[in-house]
C-alpha cells in the first residue's frame, strides 16, 4: 500500500501541481521524486524539486540471484599483483542465506598502504543500505595485513566511527575484480571448526561485499 501511495503521489506548490518525477541513476536504479513536506515542495525553472527526496521504485530485499542490477562476481587473478590501495565505493553485499543489498552512493573505503601488504582502511561517507540511511561521516578506521593470496591475517581497530563495521573473522579474503574489490567472509555458525573430515554437522555462513574503484 505504501508503494502505491508513493507511486501516485502528487506534489503541490502554490497553485501548481507537480507529478512525482521518475529518475534513473547511472547505476540503472529507478527512483521517484517524493515530497515529504506537508506544505508542498517548490520546483525550479528546470523542473527540478530541490527539496524532494528520491524513493526507490522496487524492493531490494530479494531472493538469491534475482538481482535487479548486474553484479560481476568473477575474480580476476590477472590483477592479483595490481594496486590495492585507492578509493572504493561500497556497492553490493550478499550472503548464503539469499540476502542481497544495494548500497546507494555515499559510503566509501579509502585504503592506503602502510607497508608490505599492510594497509590502513578508512570507512566514511553518508549513504543508504536497503533504503535505510547510514551515516559514516565520523569514519571507522582500522589497519589490516594481507598475505600474498589476499587472505586477511588480522585487523586492528583504530577508531570506532558513527557506523558499525562487521566483525573480523579469520577466514576473510580480498580479491580483485574488473570493477574493483570483492571481500569474502566465511565462518562457522555452530562455532565448531573442521580440522579433519568428515565434518557434516558444521554449518557455515558466507558474506560477500563488492567495492567499485573510483580512483
Amino acid at each position: 500500500m505504501k508503494k502505491m501511495i508513493l507511486g501516485s503521489l502528487v506534489l503541490m506548490f502554490s497553485a501548481s501541481i507537480l507529478l512525482a518525477a521518475s529518475v534513473t541513476t547511472e547505476d540503472g536504479i529507478e527512483y521517484e521524486e517524493v515530497c515529504e513536506i506537508s506544505q508542498g515542495c517548490a520546483v525550479d525553472d528546470n523542473g527540478v524539486c530541490p527539496n524532494c527526496v528520491l524513493k526507490r521504485k522496487w524492493d531490494i530485499e530479494i531472493v538469491r540471484d534475482v538481482v535487479p542490477v548486474k553484479v560481476d562476481r568473477r575474480v580476476d587473478k590477472s590483477l592479483r599483483n595490481g594496486k590495492f590501495e585507492g578509493r572504493y565505493q561500497v556497492t553490493h553485499a550478499e550472503n548464503t542465506e539469499g540476502f542481497f543489498s544495494i548500497w546507494e552512493k555515499g559510503v566509501y573505503l579509502d585504503i592506503s598502504k602502510l607497508g608490505e601488504k599492510l594497509y590502513l582502511v578508512n570507512v566514511n561517507g553518508i549513504g543508504k543500505i536497503n533504503g535505510e540511511r547510514v551515516d559514516c561521516s565520523n569514519p571507522s578506521i582500522f589497519s589490516m595485513k594481507l598475505d600474498s593470496d589476499g587472505k586477511q591475517l588480522n585487523r586492528t581497530d583504530l577508531a570506532s566511527g558513527s557506523c558499525a563495521i562487521s566483525t573480523f573473522v579469520p577466514d576473510t579474503r580480498w580479491d580483485y575484480t574488473q570493477e574493483g574489490l570483492k571481500k569474502t567472509k566465511r565462518w562457522s555458525v555452530t562455532g565448531e571448526v573442521c580440522v579433519v573430515g568428515p565434518c557434516k554437522g558444521i554449518v557455515y555462513a558466507t558474506h560477500i561485499y563488492y567495492y567499485k574503484r573510483v580512483r
